[in-house]
């Protein structure tokens, strides 16, 4: 009992050091490291890093658990090889990033400011703040539930597990490259992040709703391919989710805090998503992915009506600053 006391209290300084302290500055970093018209390209290079050092990380801590025999001793190389990789990570920010962001922040007229607990409140009431929550947690939980087409495709479709783990590595770690391609389109190309996910949402909603009416004499390759694009456009999405916040007039500033409220209530679908969906699977068997795909299409909805609010506030700050 002991011994899983501790384990709890490790856990527990982990959400606190990671989600409560880390996410929250990570996500203010990669705001100020670019300017304004590339804040996409930022956050989809970030996250295209994110996904090859994650894979990186995951074959060596597989091929580190074979020096051992027992669970205890493949546990245990587990650790150390992703204590290794954080303590790397910790001296590359040590020497490689480069606090210039102050005198960034001041020469475009603004004052930093530190974190002072009155702005979670004064955040709260904020719609701003709410609608910026509500594109992460539709954005996240699309990214966060394509991992469900995995016993779609072996319990439904019929492929071999071993076939769903190689489509399940590249929704997972391939598309994880094409993310700052993503955040191009909406720099450059359409110029505005907010306009990229208004398509982004419109088209994931429409892929989930296809997976409804595929004919069930398709071919197995047909449809193993076509659960691979609500993988890429939702990862499209979710790599340059917290880009939208430059476009919300949230002030880099206080992104931090922003993005620590906006965390909160974004990451919920870990919370419940997994029970809901595990229990409809329990009682409906395979006739549940139906109700999964609907729920992720209505989930889709709401991000793009999120959004488009977004784009209509954008878009009249613009018309009013010009006039």
């Amino acid at each position: 009992m002991g011994s899983y006391a501790l384990a709890l209290v490790i856990w527990l300084l982990f959400a606190v050091t990671t989600t409560f302290l880390f996410w929250g500055a990570l996500m203010k970093t990669i705001r100020l490291i670019g300017d304004e018209s590339e804040q996409g390209f930022m956050f989809g290079l970030y996250y295209m890093g994110n996904g090859l050092t994650g894979a990186i990380a995951s074959a060596v801590g597989i091929r580190a658990t074979n020096m051992a025999d027992t669970a205890q001793g493949k546990f245990f190389w587990g650790v150390i090889v992703y204590g290794c990789a954080t303590a790397v990570a910790a001296i590359c920010v040590a020497f490689l990033l480069k606090d210039k962001q102050k005198a960034k922040i001041a020469s475009n007229g603004q004052q930093e400011e530190g974190f002072k607990f009155a702005m979670v409140g004064q955040f709260l009431k904020s719609p701003t703040v709410w609608i910026f929550s509500i594109i992460v947690f539709t954005g996240y939980a699309v990214y966060s539930s394509t991992s469900y087409f995995n016993p779609y495709l072996t319990d439904v479709v019929g492929i071999t597990p071993e076939d769903s783990g190689y489509l399940a590595i590249i929704r997972t770690y391939i598309f994880y490259i094409l993310t700052p391609i993503s955040g191009m389109i909406a720099d450059k190309l359409v110029k505005s992040t907010s306009k990229w996910f208004i398509f982004l949402f419109f088209i994931l909603a429409v892929l989930f709703v296809g997976v409804l009416v595929i004919p069930s004499g398709a071919s197995v390759g047909f449809v193993s391919f076509y659960t691979l694009l609500p993988g890429l456009f939702g990862l499209a999405l979710y790599g340059i989710i917290f880009s939208i916040a430059a476009e919300t007039k949230i002030s880099a500033t206080v992104m931090g805090t922003a993005v620590g409220i906006a965390s909160i209530i974004g990451y919920a679908p870990d919370f419940f998503m997994a029970a809901i969906f595990g229990d409809w699977i329990d009682k409906m068997g395979n006739g549940a992915y139906r109700f999964i795909f609907i729920f992720l299409a209505v989930n889709c909805a709401v991000g793009f009506a999120a959004t488009l609010i977004v784009r209509f506030r954008a878009k009249k700050e613009t018309i009013e600053a010009a006039g």
